[in-house]
């Protein structure tokens, strides 16, 4: 996953600060409580709660019922009407995790004990993930110094002790994804030369390079291939293996101008300039007919759409924006050493020197606002640039008001002290007439920087040297600049192939070589965007990731000590947060799955996490969604307290919803939505769509697809009330938006609802068999209740107005008849002596230790019941009864109070019901055979 930070993934994190810097800091002041009042009131409701890394106790919060285990040969996975089913017919929806690293080399002792504790917490699929990185020891290439040498042949003694695992996961009903390249670099060890030069963790370079190429498929026969001793069967004929992922994250298109292809060393680059004359040379007859095609629309026009660009007025038009705990200055200076540069900047510059680095680098920003740019347009932005010490500089086009969205090129620049000459064509996306931006990052570190010779003009060039023609194959690379739209399309065409032709050459060793029968995918086909969904369309089901408030690592990538995180709930985000970048990928007639998802810790909201993409997930019908991750550290799997960022296996902020939310998804008590929205996408149209995307780096090719939706009129209303669906159609013709089904009013209850009280966000849940709240409880809805159909929810609170209440029957019959209710109720957890700075936006490496400390609301349950008698239990960490509450029934409704007295986040209802009542039928929605 994210554990290395590579030039590509700094690219993203670039981009995505320029997507939210009209965000404000989160500081807890403005909430009217102190830090010292805030510490005060956790400590005043905390309690220990550790769950047992080896449970597998069968109390009511066992879900285990609901996965038949073991998996036998009728259990082996098919996908077909846009769902996965088994040989028996059965629809099988995945609820999974990661098992990453050396865990997954674990001790055979403890892979037995970690499987069963899998099976009682509901999940059914593990992404077996980063085996091939060289930091795990052991790695699936050996332990100690064999793991980072020649990487030819997969370990025999790894092989065993994955085997294993696979083999206790096959017996407690848990299916594989088998995740094939992840982290394996090029090294030359191996034979390549200039291997340090490379993209790190060998990101692109199998969709191009031969020799790669053979090893990855060497690498899937040595492991599809291999005979499991423990089960007697090969991995690709087990119907353990459910699915099969060929590469994680991966784009060559997202790569198109971020200049990491035009870097590469020559060898390499030279194996893609061949390929990219041999694919023109196909395309066009002559060189005189590639001119054509690729001339521009137009003459560059001569009007600047920058006002005082060469800063003649001082900085007039221009603005430094600085957020609290950033410090920054700006002034205009003239060009000491123009006489040098007789080709360089002219007028005068401007200088920010910025004396302290905020904790978000997009707290300092240097900006244009009020900028006219037309949508579909094609524009070339050229400025000078250079910092005192060398600095990457995050630039981009979004508009200068809400939703602040990209509408044009986003990159990086990397600056020295020597002025550098920057120049980008790109095409305007979905503007705002006289509300486009231009915005630079300056907060990723101090120093000084200087810019000088703005110039933003219509139309696009691109310089066609004499010497290069197409018959003798000398055309290179296009430039990182940018292109014209000619250029641009086939340039992108190209590198689109390239990525079909590698999932082909590995779907034909996969499938047909060693035999493999089940769903096979690329990568997530967000990477690439449109281009994504067109490499997909040759894979059996589309995988996607999110996190919502993914760490931000300002200073050096992945410094323990420097990083920081929102810290505020998904649920207060009107736009969707999360929600809104998968939804919109799902393609009709495939499985859709998130084999990545996490709100990372430390967060005081982070027990929304479960509930939210749980209940979405279901309410969308999709097939799988995996937590990210469970443990990557098999040399310990009794921590003991919170790992990190990710991992949730001692986690209770996501673990302690899981036995109420996990029965809802799993067995469908969450009715899908009635209403769909589907946006009609003629498959002519995938090759035009990327092309629109000239210039833009990897992140904003993702967010194309999410803004195509938006363009053609989505709204909030379809995003959280219909099911999303892309439907590919045969031919041309422009994109559509089509509505069907029911539409529910947005304040009536339904089975997955996200409303808000003014700013603050609610997510009820409300179906026969699961109610749930989950959001700001405080204020608004601490004198009064919530009710939800059979459930009301009476004062709930807690220390920080947050709480997240689930009500789940076990049985599967409605609430008013279950015998067996269970109930999760979470504030919040983290580890003892965790220390927060001032803003509450990060602990640094002050994660604390345990035992983990879990805070829980207060509240009065009141549920209508035809019970004659019901006992109220207060649960241990295994779900074991440790002690009844007073409860009591009157007048068909069962009351009870809970608590952070308590002590637990969860209670056991256990009710007697009249001898002759009939109750009503049970949900059974993902049970019945198709």
């Amino acid at each position: 996953m994210k554990q290395q930070l590579s030039s590509f993934w700094f690219l993203l994190n670039s981009c995505i600060l320029i997507l939210v810097m009209h965000l404000k800091p989160v500081v807890f002041l403005a909430l009217g409580l102190s830090l010292a009042a805030l510490n005060a009131a956790h400590a005043q409701t905390r309690f220990p709660f550790a769950m047992p890394w080896n449970d597998a106790s069968k109390t009511i919060t066992d879900l285990s019922d609901l996965n038949p285990a073991p998996l036998k040969a009728p259990s082996r996975i098919v996908a077909r009407d846009g769902h996965f089913f088994d040989q028996t017919g059965r629809r099988v929806r995945f609820l999974g995790t990661n098992i990453t690293a050396s865990a997954a080399f674990s001790k055979p002792e403890d892979s037995v004990k970690v499987a069963a504790r899998l099976h009682k917490y509901g999940f059914n699929i593990i992404r077996l993930h980063h085996m091939d990185s060289s930091w795990p020891d052991p790695n699936i290439f050996g332990a100690g110094e064999a793991r980072t040498t020649a990487k030819t042949e997969v370990s025999p003694q790894s092989m065993e002790l994955l085997d294993n695992l696979v083999a206790e996961l096959k017996n407690q009903g848990i299916y594989v994804n088998l995740n094939l390249h992840v982290g394996r670099a090029l090294t030359a060890a191996d034979g390549f030369e200039d291997a340090d030069k490379l993209p790190e963790l060998g990101k692109i370079m199998a969709y191009f390079e031969p020799r790669f190429l053979e090893i990855q498929k060497n690498y899937a026969r040595q492991i599809l291939g291999h005979v499991n001793r423990r089960t007697g069967l090969s991995w690709a004929k087990d119907p353990v293996v459910a699915v099969v992922e060929l590469n994680n994250e991966d784009t060559l298109v997202g790569e198109a101008w971020s200049g990491v292809l035009q870097a590469l060393p020559p060898t390499y680059r030279e194996i893609l300039r061949t390929s990219w004359n041999a694919f023109l040379k196909k395309r066009y007859a002559s060189t005189e007919a590639l001119k054509r095609a690729w001339a521009a629309p137009g003459a560059l026009s001569n009007t600047n759409l920058f006002s005082n660009a060469q800063f003649g007025e001082a900085d007039k038009g221009w603005e430094l924006e600085v957020h609290e705990g950033a410090a920054a200055q700006m002034s205009v200076v003239d060009i000491q050493d123009a006489a040098r540069t007789p080709k360089g900047p002219q007028g005068r510059a401007a200088r920010i020197e910025i004396g302290q680095k905020p904790e978000t680098a997009w707290y300092i920003q240097w900006k244009q606002l009020g900028l006219d740019l037309q949508p579909g347009a094609y524009y070339t932005l050229s400025f000078w640039a250079r910092a005192d010490a060398p600095r990457a500089l995050p630039l981009g086009f979004t508009l200068d008001q809400a939703p602040w969205s990209s509408v044009g090129s986003s990159k990086t620049v990397a600056l020295t002290p020597e002025w550098k000459l920057v120049r980008q064509v790109f095409r305007a996306g979905a503007t705002v007439p006289n509300h486009s931006r231009l915005s630079m990052i300056l907060g990723g570190d101090t120093g000084a920087v200087e810019v000088a010779d703005f110039h933003l003009t219509e139309g696009a060039s691109v310089a066609f040297d004499a010497a290069q023609s197409l018959q003798a194959g000398l055309l290179d690379l296009p430039s990182v600049d940018g292109a014209t739209p000619g250029q641009g399309r086939d340039w992108l065409d190209f590198l689109s192939l390239t990525e079909k032709t590698y999932v082909s050459a590995m779907r034909g060793v996969i499938k047909q070589e060693l035999g493999f029968p089940g769903p096979v995918t690329c990568s997530q086909a967000s990477y690439g965007g449109f281009a994504g969904i067109e490499r997909e369309s040759a894979s059996e089901w589309i995988d996607m990731h999110a996190y919502w408030q993914h760490p931000n690592f300002p200073g050096k990538p992945w410094d323990a000590s420097d990083w920081n995180i929102g810290n505020t709930p998904m649920l207060d985000e009107t736009s969707g947060g999360t929600l809104a970048e998968l939804a919109p990928y799902r393609v009709s007639g495939k499985p859709f799955t998130v084999s990545e998802y996490n709100h990372p810790a430390p967060s005081d909201y982070a027990s929304e996490t479960v509930p939210l993409i749980l209940g979405y997930a279901a309410a969308q019908d999709w097939d799988g969604v995996y937590l990210f991750d469970y443990n990557g550290d098999g040399a310990n799997w009794n921590p003991g307290q919170i790992r990190g960022f990710f991992s949730i296996d001692s986690d209770p902020n996501k673990m302690a919803l899981l036995p109420t939310m996990a029965r809802a998804y799993l067995s469908g008590q969450i009715a899908p939505f009635a209403a769909k929205t589907t946006l009609r996408l003629p498959r002519g149209q995938l090759s035009i769509l990327t092309a629109q995307t000239m210039g833009d780096g990897a992140w904003a090719m993702a967010g194309n697809v999410p803004a195509q939706w938006k363009k053609l009129g989505l709204t909030r209303h379809d995003l959280l009330g219909s099911r999303l669906e892309l439907q590919l159609v045969e031919g041309a013709g422009v994109a559509s938006l089509l509505r069907s089904g029911a539409r529910r009013s947005m304040a009536l209850p339904a089975s997955f609802g996200w409303n808000f009280t003014g700013k603050d966000g609610q997510l009820l849940i409300d179906t026969p068999f699961t109610k749930a709240l989950v959001g700001r409880v405080g204020d608004a809805w601490s004198e009064g209740a919530w009710p939800l159909g059979a459930l009301q929810i009476e004062k709930p609170q807690s220390s920080n107005g947050w709480a997240a209440i689930v009500v789940t029957a076990r049985d599967g019959l409605p609430l008013e008849t279950s015998k067996s209710i269970l109930v999760s109720a979470l504030n919040r957890a983290e580890n003892q002596g965790m220390v927060w700075n001032a803003t509450r936006t990060s602990v640094g490496a002050n994660w604390g230790q345990g035992p983990i400390e879990v805070e829980t609301p207060s509240a009065t349950l009141r549920l209508q019941s035809s019970a004659k008698s019901a006992k109220v239990w207060k649960l241990d960490a295994t779900g074991a009864r440790a002690g009844q509450l007073p409860a009591q029934i009157k007048n068909g409704e069962l009351s009870f109070q809970i608590g952070p007295h308590d002590a637990t986040p969860w209670y056991e209802i256990a009710a007697t019901m009249p001898v002759a009542k009939v109750t009503a039928k049970s949900s059974s929605a993902l049970r019945s055979k198709k």
